[in-house]
């Protein structure tokens, strides 16, 4: 059994605090040292645990991000610990430490973080203190990871909860669920041409068989129309934009997007007939960026009829989203084309760019029939390519 060392002798409110923190724990077997390791959540920390036989446990050193970080951000304590090796594409073995951590308050995803480094059997040291996300959506939490059954030395599949503590409470007051499952996908260890080792995901490619139809449509330029002609500025703003259509509330859009003579490129899903609402993920200026926005719960909606929404968050806090209505991640900002997955389900929108190397993963609230795909250009022409349609 293995008992938490801090409770006997917890007595002060912050005493009783850090050690009710606790939780999550996770196995991991070591086979080099021929040991099991057990992490587990703690206030601002990991603990770790070692057993030869699954009974008997020894404490080992803990891995306290803000120690070895003391000007990051304070991410608040470590939910659903995941330490595990992997082996890179360039043939180096690794250690990954992931957490689930809060970083709303710090203008952080809350979201799964994790560092590479060395597990040398009794402690976990980081290549780099500053911790990495493998998803800057608002809603990927609480991930867990696990080895693939065909490559268990280089892929992990993973599988996250997408919702968010700051609107997650509000939200299972007035709904049946309390937010849901991303897809499964693969997760591998990438070297970076600056030699830094980064985390990618995709889909697992399973899933594209459990499509009921794929087809390919047509490449689209998209091109800005005429200005009112009252300035440079004007240009800069014009936006071009082609309908392709209703094209399912589950479907999965594959595409190859370039914007040279463009400032952004972008792709508008679950929109609206009349073009109002919709969630648009953007590309360009350095960027992606899923702006949710136009998908909140229609109030109509939320409301049961007997005031319900009104009663679980009567000053409005949870909508829209408890204000996240946007997640922004960095890209290149040289970069003028990108390769652009999105899956679209009844209430989520998860983005993948260029092979995984960004994701983004967003819960949204579209209304019925909002199944538009609109394709955006705006300060000059945008070309969709490699467009590829699979319905679920």
């Amino acid at each position: 059994m293995l008992a938490n060392p801090d409770g006997p002798a917890a007595r002060t409110e912050e005493e009783i605090a850090q050690a009710s923190w606790f939780r999550d724990p996770k196995l991991q077997r070591d086979e080099e040292r021929e040991q099991w390791v057990c992490a587990i959540g703690r206030d601002h920390r990991v603990s770790f645990w070692t057993s030869p036989d699954l009974r008997s446990w020894e404490q080992r050193e803990e891995f306290a991000y803000r120690d070895l970080d003391p000007d990051g951000p304070d991410l608040g304590g470590v939910e659903c610990p995941d330490l595990f090796p992997l082996t890179a594409d360039d043939g180096t073995a690794h250690w990954v430490l992931g957490a689930s951590l809060d970083g709303n308050g710090a203008g952080e995803p809350t979201n799964y973080a994790y560092w590479v480094g060395v597990w040398d059997g009794e402690r976990f040291a980081p290549a780099d203190p500053a911790p990495r996300w493998l998803d800057r959506g608002e809603d990927w939490y609480a991930a867990v990871t696990w080895p693939s059954a065909e490559d268990p030395e280089h892929v992990r599949h993973a599988i996250g909860w997408m919702n968010n503590w700051a609107y997650a409470r509000a939200a299972s007051a007035t709904a049946a669920s309390d937010g849901q499952y991303s897809v499964v996908r693969e997760v591998r260890l990438m070297r970076d041409d600056d030699g830094a080792l980064t985390l990618v995901s995709t889909p697992v490619p399973t899933l594209a068989a459990t499509a009921t139809a794929a087809r390919d449509l047509a490449d689209q330029e998209v091109v800005p129309g005429e200005t009112d002609g009252t300035g440079s500025d004007d240009a800069e703003r014009a936006e071009g934009l082609t309908e392709l259509g209703a094209l399912g509330r589950a479907a999965a859009l594959e595409m190859d997007v370039s914007w040279d003579d463009a400032a952004e490129a972008a792709v508008t899903v679950v929109g609206s007939a009349d073009g109002s609402r919709g969630t648009r993920i953007t590309l360009g200026g350095g960027q992606v960026r899923v702006d949710r926005s136009g998908s909140v719960l229609m109030q109509s909606a939320a409301d049961d009829g007997a005031g319900a929404a009104d009663d679980a968050d009567p000053d409005g806090a949870a909508e829209p989203f408890s204000g996240l209505t946007a997640a922004i991640a960095p890209i290149d900002p040289a970069a003028r084309s990108a390769h652009l997955q999105i899956l679209v389900d009844t209430q989520s929108v998860e983005v993948f760019l260029d092979d995984g190397r960004t994701a983004m993963s967003m819960t949204v609230h579209p209304s019925p029939g909002e199944e538009h795909v609109r394709l955006h250009a705006v300060g000059g022409a945008a070309r969709f390519t490699g467009l590829r349609l699979r319905e679920h």
